[in-house]
């Protein structure tokens, strides 16, 4: 009895273990056949973008459309990539515009097969608000168009097949760097090193003396060309020059005034000179006139005082001066009382004279 009781516990504990396991089994291959995140992301993001593959009269399956979108998007990504690199490998000295015109040429190349192609001008340019290709492309363009990259060259073009870029520069370009290579060389030959700032060897003199020349040819050149093209030059042309300028003037010292400063500066002596002297010898070489004042006939010296106090009164106190000029104007009164008149009330001119008429 006991052994039968066992062995049905026994067959009960076998047949619940065997389904456990078959749970266990199915999970596991459900688990396996689920997509992973990035699988649910791709299936969404297909679906997705069946609403721009699947234009309007385009029946083309889209695995046949997205090929050539990647294929471009990722050759665009790589010449972005490499021209970023050029930019900044040759950031100092500026170069540019002569190293970088492959990269940038077919980067601008692959942006327009973007843009040609409907299909992928949709999906890539206009599929969200950042615009992440098409901001990139005007980024480039417009460092590439402030350095006036397109002034150093004659022509820039690209093989649609091969993809290989064929450029040429301008005569005036090819001029200066050469000139500039001759003047570098003549650093280098007569000064047998870059010489410290703060040194003033020998060698800077013999810099100075021997490459003046060929120094002086070139900044014509670039005066010229600068005016010609109305100040928009090349940028490299532009930092070439400048450096030049700097190890002329900074580290040979070989800077001079320029003629038109030197006879702009003598003038100003000169005239200055001249005042200076004009003022200094007037008084020795001016005859100085001295004024005639005449005096007034008809005013007798001895009673004249006007405007002025006379001798007399000079050291008199002030109530002395009234009482004397109050005694003098009672004096006046008395005197023109005593005169006769005549027969109009005027005082006869006679009778102060003290002369008679004729009876």
């Amino acid at each position: 009895m006991i052994a039968r009781v066992f062995i049905f516990a026994v067959a009960i504990v076998a047949a619940i273990s065997e389904d456990e396991i078959k749970a266990k089994q199915q999970s596991s291959v459900a688990e396996t056949s689920r997509p992973s995140y990035e699988q649910k992301m791709e299936i969404l993001l297909d679906g997705a973008l069946s609403h721009w593959y699947n234009l309007p009269g385009n029946n083309t399956p889209m695995s046949n459309v997205t090929d050539p979108c990647d294929s471009i998007l990722h050759h665009f990504a790589l010449a972005g990539g490499n021209f970023t690199k050029c930019l900044l490998d040759h950031a100092r000295p500026f170069r540019m515009c002569e190293k970088c015109v492959t990269d940038y040429t077919r980067f601008v190349h692959l942006y327009d097969d973007l843009q040609g192609d409907e299909r992928c001008s949709h999906v890539l340019l206009l599929a969200d608000r950042v615009q992440v290709v098409t901001s990139t492309y005007r980024n480039f363009k417009t460092t590439w168009a402030s350095a006036f990259c397109d002034k150093c060259y004659d022509f820039i073009d690209v093989n649609s097949t091969s993809g290989k870029v064929s450029f040429n520069f301008t005569a005036d370009v090819r001029m200066l760097q050469e000139m500039q290579t001759n003047v570098t060389d003549c650093f280098l030959d007569n000064a047998k090193c870059f010489i410290p700032a703060n040194d003033t060897g020998k060698n800077i003199s013999s810099v100075c003396t021997v490459c003046r020349s060929v120094y002086q040819e070139m900044n014509k050149k670039y005066v010229e060309l600068k005016t010609k093209n109305g100040g928009h030059m090349c940028m490299d042309l532009v930092d070439m020059m400048n450096y030049t300028r700097l190890m002329w003037s900074n580290r040979f010292q070989c800077s001079r005034p320029m003629p038109s400063s030197v006879s702009v500066i003598i003038i100003c002596v000169v005239a200055c000179l001249a005042v200076f002297s004009f003022y200094a010898s007037m008084p020795f070489l001016a005859n100085i006139r001295k004024p005639n004042i005449f005096k007034a006939k008809r005013i007798d010296a001895a009673h004249s005082h006007y405007g002025a106090i006379r001798e007399d009164i000079a050291d008199r106190s002030l109530p002395e001066i009234a009482r004397s000029s109050n005694e003098s104007m009672d004096a006046r009164r008395r005197m023109n009382s005593q005169q006769p008149m005549d027969g109009n009330g005027v005082s006869s001119p006679r009778a102060i004279t003290g002369t008679r008429e004729p009876g």
